[in-house]
């Protein structure tokens, strides 16, 4: 067994994700245990979100824009993290206007960032 750790620049990248997948896959072999960090930029941006009410329902579909973007630079199909993203849309809408968001719920909304990562990284592995 091997465990590989890719951060978000590592993922967040196409041409570094493009890296992290082949090395992936050729440590199959060796029985690898993946874990992704959110892609660059995504924690400070649920941050943001966090932090400013005013701003949550656009800072929450710029989180949605940036996997979209991503999946179409990387050829990773959207549809495979659809249902995280439906909840994604859902917590964020729940966050309402409240301020600031913290404790659990923020720890929720962060969450989604790596679990987001790891369904498209799971993803690309499938594409073979």
């Amino acid at each position: 067994m091997i465990v590989m750790k890719f951060g978000g620049t590592s993922v967040g990248v196409p041409e570094s994700f493009a890296v992290a997948v082949r090395l992936v896959r050729d440590a199959v072999p060796r029985d690898p245990v993946v874990v992704v960090s959110a892609l660059s930029g995504v924690t400070n941006l649920i941050a943001e979100l966090c932090r400013a009410p005013q701003r949550r329902a656009e800072l929450a579909e710029r989180m949605i824009e940036r996997h979209a973007g991503w999946a179409r630079a990387t050829g990773v199909p959207l549809h495979e993290a659809a249902d995280l993203l439906d909840a994604w849309r859902h917590a964020a809408a729940a966050a309402g206007e409240r301020e600031p968001v913290a404790g659990a719920e923020r720890d929720r909304l962060l969450s989604f960032g790596e679990r987001l990562a790891a369904a498209l990284f799971a993803a690309a592995l499938r594409e073979v």
